[in-house]
């Protein structure tokens, strides 16, 4: 009989970074040709969004990150001015009528 291997709780399971230092210069290494390629996707999606939906193009919203640090995420607007306020804390309900066209888009294609 083949037992699943139990973890305790709090112990930390995947991916561990042994050398942080080295883990950053290859992220960098990996993300220098990546942003070089998608500046031209980045200016259209730019373009596009002030012609069609107007200022402000990106949204700023505050996550969580490593060690329960916040730190703020920037993205293309996607929603209306003011979606904020009807959507808060939850998702962004089915039919709401507060997706721009391009913003539907946006968020069928990520």
């Amino acid at each position: 009989m083949i037992q699943a291997k139990r973890r305790r709780c709090g112990q930390m399971s995947g991916y561990r970074i042994t050398h942080p230092f080295i883990y950053r210069i290859w992220n960098l290494i990996l993300l220098i040709p990546i942003l070089i390629a998608a500046i031209p996707v980045i200016f259209l999606l730019y373009v596009l969004v002030l012609f069609t939906q107007g200022f402000p193009v990106f949204y700023r919203g505050v996550r969580l990150g490593k060690d329960m640090k916040p730190f703020y995420m920037y993205k293309f607007r996607t929603l209306v001015l003011g979606a904020d306020t009807h959507t808060q804390n939850q998702v962004l309900p089915a039919q709401s009528g507060l997706e721009t066209r391009l913003g539907k888009f946006l968020r069928e294609s990520r």
